[in-house]
Parts: structure tokens; sequence; C-alpha cells
């Protein structure tokens, strides 16, 4: 891994508008259960990478074997029920 950043985010955001690679994505959802998308790009009309479920107070991680390379950027849509996003990510250079 080299340089990587981080974000706790609580809204749907932009993180990257540039090629990165993504390293792992936690959900804390609320009270309830809760959801949230990674797209390979800067909106949700981009390639969807990743929908990540999580039980109610269930803080649910997502992390793969080799880290994921987008090409077009990096947008994370918070679904309903969320309290938070962990991103762990490289903006590539």
């Amino acid at each position: 891994m080299g340089q990587s950043t981080w974000a706790w985010i609580t809204s749907s955001q932009v993180l990257a508008k540039r090629p990165c690679k993504l390293y792992e994505v936690s959900v804390s959802p609320s009270a309830a259960a809760a959801y949230a998308t990674v797209y390979n790009g800067e909106n949700t009309t981009e390639p969807q990478v990743i929908r990540i479920d999580a039980a109610a107070k269930t803080l649910q991680h997502w992390k793969p074997a080799e880290p994921v390379r987008l090409d077009r950027g990096l947008y994370v849509a918070l679904g309903d029920n969320v309290t938070g996003i962990f991103v762990q990510y490289e903006p590539e250079e």
C-alpha cells in the first residue's frame, strides 16, 4: 500500500475525481438496517462496485483481498439509516 487516505462520511459524496485504489469500506448503521453503495466514478450513474448491507446496530466491514482499482473516481452513496461510513483509499498521481 502506498500513501492511502481515509474518510469518515455522513452523507453521499465524491471522494476522488481521478483514478484511485479502494482498500476498505465499513458501514455503521443506526438502530435499523442500513446500506451504502460504492461507484467507480463521480455519481450513481457510474458502474457499481459493491453494495454493502449492514444489520441493525452491526458494523459491516468490507476489505477485498487486493485493492480495487477505480479508473473513474470514487463515489459513495449512503442509503437509509446510515450513521457513517469509513472509507480507506489511495488517489493516484
